[in-house]
């Protein structure tokens, strides 16, 4: 009889390491790998998973995070200095036309949403 909470216990940490759904960290690993082109000029913090839907084979995410600014930047012409790929540099444009010019260690709060599918090395962006 002993045996039988040790045997719930074991289950129960067995089944929680199984995750059926991206965590923030795995969102937060997404963002990093996409920011990395801007990696000169911004950093990705304070990564939250605010919903989910499963769909057949994958999984919606929506979040938010913020890029906080290494440098001050003033217009997006001066992105081709901190970037080397376009689609960061693309979005962040994009941000700064919305937001206006940013000093060095400011917070932008985004919000986005990614596909992403498990695979054997955990859930990525598909």
């Amino acid at each position: 009889m002993k045996k039988t909470p040790l045997l719930s216990l074991v289950l129960s940490v067995f089944v929680a390491g199984c995750s059926s759904s991206p965590s923030a960290s795995s969102v937060g690993s997404y963002l990093d790998n996409y920011w990395s082109g801007c990696s000169k000029l911004v950093s990705v913090t304070n990564v939250e998973k605010t919903n989910g839907v499963p769909g057949e084979g994958d999984y919606k995410v929506d979040f938010t995070y913020d890029l906080v600014f290494k440098h001050p930047i003033g217009n997006i012409f001066s992105l081709r200095n901190y970037c080397d790929k376009d689609e960061p540099a693309q979005a962040l444009g994009a941000a700064l036309l919305k937001l206006g010019a940013a000093k060095e260690g400011d917070h932008f709060q985004m919000t986005g949403s990614v596909d992403m599918v498990k695979s054997e090395n955990g859930w990525i962006a598909n």
